[in-house]
């Protein structure tokens, strides 16, 4: 995220807003997210922003590293920082770039928080117990035989779909 480009990021948005308009033009959300995000894309984001947003990003960075990556799927962040954007206009009417650079950055925030969470036992135990579930604790030496296999697996995936052939399926490991 650290070479995140909020400007080519808010242009992509506009270029689907504008696709969007011309499949859908009795939809007036369409038109009014054009002219907000070209409105944004006028404005100059605030030093203090900017660096909020980099110090979000960097925290986010640092914490993605100690997680655990699922292969199969692209960053969440990625994901959110496109939904985001793409409510502008239609859920969200932010007042000007400041506040969109705040949204981005709480968004990177939260993200964090999450990853660190996914990370911490007794969080992980009390969303299990909240399902209705309970845990089991294993030696670490079977739960790092599960991750090897698991990451071998996720490897050849990989590299399945970059020979352009049909990926084996996701391996469910049992441990115990």
């Amino acid at each position: 995220m650290s070479d995140f480009d909020l400007s080519y990021a808010l242009q992509q948005t506009l270029e689907f807003r504008q696709r969007t308009a011309e499949r859908h033009q009795n939809d007036g959300r369409n038109y009014t997210a054009i002219a907000l995000i070209e409105k944004l894309l006028s404005e100059t984001p605030s030093a203090d922003k900017l660096e909020s947003l980099r110090e979000a990003f960097e925290a986010y960075e640092n914490e993605e590293l100690l997680a655990v990556i699922d292969v199969d799927n692209p960053a969440p962040l990625n994901n959110t920082i496109t939904g985001r954007l793409g409510s502008i206009g239609f859920t969200w009417h932010p007042a000007g770039i400041d506040e969109v650079v705040h949204g981005i950055a709480m968004e990177a925030r939260l993200a964090r928080k999450a990853m660190e969470d996914a990370r911490n036992e007794a969080v992980v135990s009390d969303v299990i117990a909240a399902m209705g579930a309970e845990t089991k604790v294993f030696p670490k030496s079977k739960v790092d035989d599960a991750f090897e296999v698991m990451m071998e697996r996720a490897c050849e995936r990989d590299a399945a779909r970059q020979r352009g052939e049909t990926p084996p399926p996701p391996l469910s490991v049992k441990i115990g």
